[in-house]
């Protein structure tokens, strides 16, 4: 839910954040080390996405006051939590449209990502991308023109995309095949739907932190 102000956007906004892995069934007690990591990868992937948005690199003290992440609920299934989104007047010059979507932060982590794996697994195949930038597009739309990879983003999302390469890298560099397999993201209606983001052991694979 949000509201709009004469400074920006208010509002909150739920996201769910599952790990799954050896060391995260309630049978035998989650492993503190990894959830730790793994929250701490979480906070830092949504502040980045705060900090992409408004073509910044740090977050600084008066951005606290603007964004606060809070753990809400832990649920059964893996660690299944609830993180709570809450900002204050916030704006996001990178990608004006995508403020008007009330789980900006969710979508916009969803396209970064899959913006980065087409073009990695381009890369890997020796293909040409093509990045068509679209003012008010929604999601990423990828065709193969003769061999040419076209990319179609929402304006200005290549950009936030590259700045969020490294704390997508951190998820996916946690995954280890075995004790952390997956790490999904997603929204309030992913409880009962498909996650909008998941990260496996392939994703490590993949070396997303390669500069492209």
């Amino acid at each position: 839910m949000s509201e709009k102000e004469n400074k920006g956007i208010s509002g909150s906004q739920m996201i769910t954040f599952r790990v799954s892995g050896k060391e995260m069934t309630k049978e035998s007690g989650y492993n503190l080390d990894y959830v730790i990591e793994a929250f701490s990868n979480a906070d830092n992937l949504i502040k980045k996405t705060y900090l992409a948005l408004n073509n910044r690199e740090r977050f600084m003290e008066h951005d606290a006051e603007k964004l606060t992440v809070r753990l809400t609920d832990v649920k059964e299934g893996s660690l299944l939590s609830e993180l709570c989104v809450q900002y204050q007047s916030i704006i996001a010059p990178a990608m004006p449209f995508i403020i008007s979507n009330q789980d900006f932060i969710v979508e916009t982590i969803k396209d970064a990502y899959e913006y980065l794996k087409t073009k990695i697994s381009a890369k890997k195949e020796g293909k040409p991308v093509e990045v068509v930038q679209k003012a008010g597009a929604s999601g990423i739309n990828v065709n193969n023109n003769q061999g040419t990879i076209i990319i179609t983003t929402p304006q200005g999302l290549p950009n936030v995309a590259e700045k969020l390469n490294q704390p997508i890298t951190d998820l996916a560099q946690s995954i280890d095949g075995k004790n952390v397999t997956k790490v999904g993201i997603g929204t309030s209606n992913s409880l009962q739907h498909e996650e909008a983001v998941t990260i496996d052991s392939k994703d490590k694979d993949r070396a997303i932190m390669a500069r492209l």
